[in-house]
């Protein structure tokens, strides 16, 4: 192992109080989206990296879902790594239910409870200390680092990861992508299902909830797959008409990124 290696790990090691403190501070920010108003926690990360001296653009195509973006490029050339973490997280729905407050960033029995530490405000930490770390080792690194933080995941991504790469993609773009959502040491997801939309619509004679027998269920005919088209006329039973089926078969896919 390289010295540079272990002056890090040893560095890392050292800071543990002080990462933990981040995420217990960053999951007591309410950063829920919907309805996705995130910059009380971008302006907790911004702080942190304007006291690091690590520089960063603000990108908003929404006002209230700021996206951050820091680059640093490195001494010699090389490959370009990105690392990606969303700062939004989902509803915590009643927190009657919960057994510690969704807001609480408690620690019991060695763990940090609250809304998001799993997905993903413990793997954002995780992408900021890393950046942070590997920034002041510009001179004996090769390639680039660039780090996306972004507000939209929740919610499809459109003014987040979806608008950066859209709009800004010679920046978050590079060579790999590490996005530390919920997975184990054991797991590595080397690419992600998308997005499938599609619009179809059901022909059956309908009826009261209370009489299901008195005619197909819609949605038991939309679970079932696409009947095989065939030459001939379908017949009395058929429940799928022509005209869903290609509309399935048209559907256009839409992707995901984070």
């Amino acid at each position: 192992m390289s010295d540079t290696r272990q002056a890090l790990l040893k560095r890392i090691d050292a800071d543990r109080d002080r990462i933990v403190g981040f995420l217990q501070a960053f999951t007591r920010i309410d950063t829920a989206n919907p309805p996705g108003d995130t910059r009380a926690g971008a302006a907790f990360i911004a702080d942190f990296l304007d006291r690091g001296g690590l520089s960063y653009r603000r990108i908003a195509p929404q006002e209230t879902m700021p996206n951050l973006v820091a680059a640093t490029q490195f001494a010699r050339p090389g490959r370009h790594l990105v690392l990606n973490g969303h700062i939004d997280v989902f509803p915590s729905g009643d927190p009657a239910r919960w057994t510690h407050a969704p807001l609480s960033g408690a620690i019991v029995d060695g763990r940090v409870h609250g809304l998001g530490t799993v997905d993903m405000k413990c793997g954002t930490t995780a992408s900021i200390f890393t950046y942070a770390y590997l920034s002041g080792l510009a001179d004996e690194l090769r390639g680039a680092l660039t780090l996306t933080l972004v507000s939209d995941e929740e919610t499809g991504g459109r003014w987040g990861s979806g608008y950066l790469v859209e709009h800004h993609a010679g920046e978050v773009l590079g060579d790999c992508v590490l996005n530390g959502e919920p997975s184990s040491p054991h797991t590595i997801r080397f690419g992600e299902k998308a997005m499938f939309w599609m619009k179809f619509s059901i022909r059956t004679p309908g009826g009261h909830s209370a009489y299901p027998h008195v005619s197909t269920s819609a949605n038991r005919i939309a679970a079932a797959p696409p009947p095989p088209r065939r030459s001939r006329a379908p017949s009395a039973a058929a429940t799928f008409s022509r005209a869903p089926n290609e509309a399935w078969a048209r559907a256009p896919r839409r992707s995901s990124r984070r």
